[in-house]
């Protein structure tokens, strides 16, 4: 491919905007000036502007007028090259596709809550935010051996987001699922049930050098989200003896344990110390910063 000169800036910008696949430019301004790649608004467009004439963005307007970007094929393989790694490697969205809505929808609120969150997060200086992983970039492999068919079964976990911020040198990692509303609790089960798979079977603590929290934020009323959160009557033991009472339970995380391949030969230690770790609030005008960073 004929070579493409673009800045050490632009990469930065480009690396931004692969990381949540569809970024709005009002959220991209944010991060760009907390990186310290751009602090003035003139710039980044400019930037922007350059970057799209080279066939490198896209872009198309979404709610309130807000310009949304994504990369193209070009960009891609501009950054496989870049990197020294195949163009499978590199995350672009569906080019010539129609996105659905729901999943534009979803992936432009990922971009907005880190952009709350970067705001939020000047009310407390005495804590850094040291990493923020988008969904592109954040496929977390598994398998095990299923107890029921010998098989071995591979699946993925995809996290909406995993960040992570230092406080007096102690590092602090959450997860984050972010939940319109328009998932049933099934649905829902399933997804934190590869959370507790992948915490059971896959490389979580090695990988993190901890257990990060999971961080639930939903868009459901306070009665809806209740619903969720509801503790089964039984111990845990006595649950995992009767498989049935964790897939009845009214509870989220209950019930994403319950439907667990092999639950039966998985410790009541293991499924304790998961059950501890998720935090579930609902969001509200951005109050969840708070509510989150408070505590530290």
């Amino acid at each position: 491919m004929n070579k493409i000169r673009i800045t050490y800036n632009q990469i930065g910008i480009l690396d931004i905007i692969e990381s949540f696949r569809y970024l709005p430019i009002k959220v991209l301004r944010t991060i760009a000036k907390q990186q310290g790649l751009y602090s003035h608004r003139q710039s980044l467009e400019k930037s922007i502007i350059s970057l799209e004439k080279k066939g490198l963005l896209k872009s198309f307007y979404y709610g309130n007028n807000w310009k949304v970007v994504y990369l193209t094929r070009k960009c891609g393989e501009l950054l496989a090259d870049i990197r020294g790694v195949e163009l499978e490697d590199i995350s672009i969205p569906n080019q010539g596709k129609k996105v659905q809505f729901a999943m534009l929808e979803h992936s432009v609120k990922i971009g907005e809550l880190y952009e709350q969150f970067l705001i939020g997060l000047k009310s407390f200086p005495h804590i850094q935010l040291n990493d923020w992983i988008g969904d592109q970039r954040l496929v977390l492999q598994y398998e095990f051996r299923s107890d029921k068919s010998g098989r071995t079964i591979k699946r993925v976990l995809s996290p909406d987001s995993y960040f992570e911020f230092t406080v007096d040198n102690k590092a602090y990692g959450y997860f984050l699922e972010y939940d319109t509303g328009s998932m049933d609790i099934e649905q829902l089960s399933r997804k934190f049930m590869r959370y507790f798979e992948y915490f059971v079977y896959g490389d979580w603590q090695k990988r993190f050098n901890q257990y990060p929290h999971i961080l639930f934020l939903s868009e459901r009323s306070s009665e809806r989200l209740n619903n969720l959160q509801v503790e089964p009557e039984t111990d845990i033991q006595s649950a995992i003896n009767a498989r049935g009472l964790l897939e009845k339970s009214k509870s989220l995380l209950w019930r994403s344990v319950g439907i667990c391949e092999n639950i039966r030969s998985i410790t009541s230690t293991e499924i304790e110390t998961f059950l501890t770790m998720p935090i579930l609030f609902k969001q509200l005008n951005e109050s969840w910063v708070t509510d989150l960073l408070k505590q530290y």
